[in-house]
Parts: structure tokens; sequence; C-alpha cells
């Protein structure tokens, strides 16, 4: 939860997994050290190349243009 409201997280995509022990003191510092996001991409930084777009299915392709119109209206 605490990557919705840190600064550090932002255009960063990162995977979230339990473990066993406690939580990290300075959450800002972990996101603050991964790669950032391409500007305008809706890749993470470090996705591997998988499906061409125009080989998504359409409700594919349509939610992701979807996703861009709502990202160029910010």
């Amino acid at each position: 939860m605490a990557a919705l409201t840190a600064p550090e997280a932002t255009d960063r995509t990162f995977e979230q997994v339990a473990e066993q022990g406690g939580s990290l003191d300075d959450l800002n510092a972990q996101f603050a050290a991964l790669d950032q996001d391409s500007t305008g991409s809706l890749d993470g930084a470090r996705d591997e190349a998988t499906m061409l777009l125009h080989e998504e299915p359409q409700r594919v392709r349509d939610d992701l243009e979807a996703v861009r119109a709502r990202a160029a209206d910010r």
C-alpha cells in the first residue's frame, strides 16, 4: 500500500511477494532503487518482449487504448 503514496514508487513496476519476517523500515529507499519505467510505455522497465501488439486479441488492444487515453488526459 505504501507504493500508492510514495513519490519514489511513481513509474516503477515491481512485484510484491509475501515473505516471512519483519517489514522493511524504509520502503522509499527500496522504491527509489528500482529502474524507472519508460515514459508512455505500458511495459515495466525490465519487462521482456512478449506478444506483438498486432497479435494481441482485440479486447486487449481496446483495453490498452483506453489506458493510454486516460494517461493522456492527466
